[in-house]
């Protein structure tokens, strides 16, 4: 189990936790640097895929909706 999906199985509780508004904003603004590199990242592995002529990757290769799930979450604990 990696981070993000270890973070998922408490996802629910995220709004349950009390942080300050600085830890909050601190979490918003790294998860939406992890969601950047991540779609880049997707974006150029797809791109290297395709060229090699191998498997299409999708969005749950990178956990992206995984990321706008935590990003939600967060942005409903306010």
């Amino acid at each position: 189990m990696n981070l993000v999906e270890s973070s998922l199985k408490n996802d629910s509780m995220l709004a349950s936790v009390l942080v300050t508004r600085e830890e909050r904003e601190l979490l918003s603004r790294g998860l939406e640097a992890l969601l950047r590199e991540r779609s880049t990242a997707f974006q150029i592995a797809s791109a290297v895929a395709r060229a090699g002529g191998q498997r299409e990757l999708t969005v749950q290769d990178f956990n992206l909706p995984d990321i706008l799930r935590l990003c939600r979450s967060l942005e409903q604990s306010d």
